[in-house]
């Protein structure tokens, strides 16, 4: 089934669609910024929203696997062996450790093997006859109703009440429920198999409660289901009515416990407050020793939920409590509340001052209703900060333009407290920058924040700047940003060249101007045209977008704080008395024409420039030679420098320039800009700081000379996973390489020049690959540096100055230390302490070519298990161990 999977999927472009735990939403395209690699846009087919819900909670419990994430053909006809390896799935029985092969066409490397011997053995699968098992066959919904039932414990009711196959088989499963939303026909589909499945985990199982005149007799269990029975995940309908310490009737719970219905749920990582007050329905785990209950998976049931964005006028007449807003056409609504309605306000209950938060210019509302009548209403706004200095101490953030404005983020002293990376990822306090924007929910009381932390900046010129709707938009790089006008002092206009901060909602927090409108640019030449009618003077040079550009001055173009009205006397201030211009790194700023207007080189020009205009900070000059060479050294992302006087991080924007005399004849893909955080350690560099002012601190500003990144680039190897399809910017198809680099997924697209560069170079599942970049971070090429396959056991190979790699069979594991042998797991010829690492599992024997994360204790060694011990691949940074991949 795999390879037909496969062949269909090639018609489909799509790369992974990223689920939460109760809805599944689309990744736009976007640039990685760790590995500066491109991922593509997805695709989705118009999935129905209830089959999407269906596959996230299926897929939560591992009954369907991961890659089901693509374009999901819901017409697909399921084989056999998929059918019966999700029911097996969803019972917990993937692995087999019986010895029988029970039939022919499952031998024991087909990737159903262990599913399906499993399913045989219990006598829930009986096969084709002749030891056959067809599992490629598509399969009839009377079997797929047959093996689902019997794994349920209906066999010898149906069989003994009901008329037996195929009829009887049919029947239950409409009386009972599994049929709900499957088509007609006798092929069983995507969809209808998703439905089956569903149904499955709600759907009570048949227990034989005794004896009558020799005579079984039999009734459906109050509570269990299948994955219940097998699982011990339970499935469970009701109304919160408490969460976040709070209950609607004004009680106090303990923190991560959810009410529903009055029973308490642990709430483990679902933020319930968003379900308080609604229907729901729900799964659970119970706990053998505590009886403690943990939600598992939760997704809205009610259908009497209204929700509002409030974006402008809104009032609460607090003698008719009468609410009045303007709804999404700009008609105006009301609403008659009940003064005994609830209203809880960012986490938090408000006991009074209603008309405080519901006068409010923007938030999210949702009222909720029982019957005709509100009785909880949920608001939830947010106020943006700009992270200033920062008091590690005392866990302060105080704001960068509101200096006096201080922000507690010490999680002690709330409640209920979460800081996430872009509202997904858990972070820390330590992990928070100077400059990040942080979106801020905090309740009336002061008990309950959340904290959404934003890196992300855009940086160009403002285009225009304007009205929509009554919200202040800004135009940047052809798109529109709404403002903050809360926060956005209005000293910026169209031309400037700026760096636009930006929070959790693509909305501009903070603006600052790029070098006082200035950008970073190496000018390589200069040309000048004259005639009676007009003068022209071009510059050529290397922008802060990596791209070489040429482009005109402006008619009064100022250079080095001269005015020049004559072109042709700009362009011999530009030579500087030399026969061309000399290549070097300078500031320009540009008009709302997209004309240079001003250049600023490392020329202090006095009296007509202060001391913030540019200049070299810290030289690579010795006489005319670039002989300085300095160690590049990182500590981590923060902590960087270059010999002992320049310090840059992360923002620092760097220019990468080859070492030649003459730029004329250097070709454009020598010429490239990064930023600092893309530097890695090398033991020598030629390197040159700029400042804008008299005493720096963080360069700004950086040029390299002969920097080559291939010689010290410290990204891990990947585990293939698989080769999926995609569409670059133009729309054409193009290979899309899906794995793990260490703990994380990654998808990254090839370029458009080498569409088919994975298979091209024979990548398979379970292959370790490195990728090849160009310095502008498009995939060029693709090296397979470990194919499990062969029996190709190293010990270290350099993959480049900083990165080696070990690969052998697993001697033994004691205190996290792995020992591995080259030719035999009998010898110990290599060993690592692998504590704090990433661990990866891939399964050769599983046709579904699965990773998992591992630990050390899934290795399989010699001295357990001689004859099966793993196969283990290490990748090592300067002898530390970064990676591990363990083959089973």
């Amino acid at each position: 089934m795999m390879k037909a999977y496969k062949r269909l999927l090639a018609f489909f472009m799509a790369v992974a669609v990223f689920s939460s735990a109760s809805l599944v939403s689309v990744s736009a395209a976007e640039t990685d910024t760790e590995s500066g690699s491109k991922t593509v846009t997805a695709i989705q087919e118009s999935i129905p929203a209830e089959i999407r819900a269906m596959m996230t909670v299926l897929k939560s419990f591992e009954i369907i696997p991961d890659y089901y994430d693509y374009n999901l053909p819901l017409d697909y006809e399921v084989p056999r062996a998929d059918f019966a390896a999700s029911v097996a799935r969803m019972m917990g029985k993937t692995t087999y450790s019986g010895s029988e092969v029970y039939f022919y066409d499952v031998p024991r490397n087909y990737w159903a093997f262990h599913e399906i011997s499993n399913l045989t053995e219990m006598g829930i699968l009986n096969g084709t006859g002749d030891k056959l098992f067809r599992p490629g066959d598509t399969i009839t919904k009377d079997a797929a109703y047959k093996i689902i039932l019997c794994a349920m414990g209906y066999r010898n009711y149906v069989e003994n009440y009901e008329g037996g196959y195929p009829i009887g088989y049919a029947t239950v499963a409409n009386r009972i429920g599994l049929t709900k939303g499957v088509t007609s026909g006798q092929t069983l589909t995507m969809k209808d198999m998703l439905h089956i499945l569903y149904n499955a985990l709600t759907v009570n199982i048949m227990e034989t409660t005794g004896y009558t005149n020799d005579s079984a007799m039999y009734e459906m269990s109050d509570d269990e289901t299948l994955i219940s029975l097998y699982r011990g995940i339970y499935y469970g309908k009701g109304t919160v009515n408490g969460a976040n310490s709070i209950t609607v009737n004004g009680g106090k719970l303990a923190d991560n416990i959810a009410l529903i219905d009055d029973e308490e749920y642990n709430s483990n990582s679902f933020n319930m407050i968003d379900y308080l007050g609604e229907k729901i329905e729900f799964f659970y785990k119970i706990d053998e020793v505590s009886d403690e209950k943990t939600l598992v998976w939760v997704n809205s049931k009610s259908s009497d939920i209204k929700t509002i964005s409030i974006d402008g006028d809104a009032t609460l007449d607090t003698d008719s409590f009468v609410f009045t807003y303007y709804n999404e056409n700009g008609k105006r609504s009301r609403i008659t509340l009940d003064r005994s309605v609830l209203l809880v306000y960012n986490g938090g209950i408000v006991e009074s001052g209603y008309d405080e938060i519901l006068n409010n210019h923007r938030y999210e509302l949702k009222l909720v209703y029982n019957g005709s009548k509100c009785t909880v209403m949920i608001v939830r706004a947010y106020e943006n900060y700009i992270v200033g200095t920062i008091n590690s101490q005392d866990s302060l953030i105080y704001d960068k333009q509101r200096t006096q404005t201080s922000l507690d983020l010490d999680a002690e002293n709330y409640d209920t407290f979460c800081i996430k990376r872009m509202g997904k990822e858990d972070m820390s306090f330590e992990d928070i920058k100077k400059d990040d924007v942080l979106t801020v929910y905090e309740s009336k009381d002061n008990k309950h924040m959340e904290v959404y932390v934003s890196s992300n900046t855009v940086s160009g010129t403002i285009e225009t700047i304007g009205l929509t709707e009554n919200h202040q938009m800004i135009t940047i790089g052809g798109k529109q940003y709404r403002v903050d006008e809360n926060r956005l002092a209005d000293d910026y206009s169209v031309g400037d060249d700026v760096t636009a901060y930006t929070n959790l909602y693509d909305e501009i927090v903070y603006i600052t101007a790029s070098s006082g409108g200035f950008q970073g640019a190496f000018l390589l030449q200069a040309e000048y045209e004259g005639s009676r009618l007009k003068d022209t003077l071009s510059v050529k040079f290397l922008g802060e977008d990596s791209k070489v550009t040429s482009l005109k001055c402006a008619e009064k173009v100022t250079i080095d704080g001269i005015t020049y009205k004559n072109l042709k006397e700009a362009y011999k201030a530009l030579l500087a008395g030399e026969n061309k211009l000399t290549a070097q790194f300078a500031l320009i700023r540009k008009n709302a024409d997209g004309e240079i207007r001003e250049i600023d080189t490392t020329t202090l020009n006095e009296g007509y420039e202060t001391s913030n205009s540019l200049q070299i900070d810290v030289p690579f000059w010795y006489g005319t030679e670039t002989t300085y060479t300095q160690r590049l050294v990182r500590a981590n992302s923060n902590a960087a420098r270059i010999g002992e006087k320049i310090v840059f991080d992360e923002n620092t924007k760097v220019f990468v320039v080859p070492n030649v005399s003459d730029y004329d004849t250097v070709s454009e893909d020598d010429l490239w800009v990064t930023v600092g955080s893309k530097l890695v350690s090398d033991t020598g560099t030629f390197a040159q700081s700029y400042k804008t002012a008299e005493d720096i601190g963080i360069t700004k500003y950086l040029l390299l000379k002969e920097y080559n990144p291939s010689k010290v680039n410290v990204e891990l190897p990947i585990l293939v996973q698989g080769i999926s399809s995609g569409i670059d910017e133009n729309g054409d198809a193009i290979e899309v390489l899906d794995g793990y680099q260490g703990a994380a997924p990654v998808h990254i697209a090839a370029d458009e020049s080498v569409s088919d560069l994975y298979s091209k170079n024979r990548v398979l599942p379970g292959d370790v690959v490195t990728i090849q970049k160009d310095s502008y971070g498009n995939v060029k090429g693709c090296t397979v540096i470990y194919d499990y396959r062969t029996s190709d056991h190293r010990a270290i190979t350099a993959l480049n100055d900083a990165l080696g790699m070990f690969v052998g069979y697993a001697n033994s594991v004691v205190d996290n230390v792995v020992k591995i042998g080259y030719e035999s797991g009998a010898e110990c010829d290599f060993a690592v302490n692998a504590m704090a690492n990433p661990v990866l599992l891939f399964d050769t024997s599983d046709g579904r070519n699965r990773i998992s994360k591992a630990t050390t204790g899934d290795i399989i060694t010699y001295k357990n298990d001689p004859d099966n011990c793993s196969t283990v691949f290490i990748v090592t940074k300067r002898m530390q161990p970064q990676m591990f991949i363990i083959y089973k």
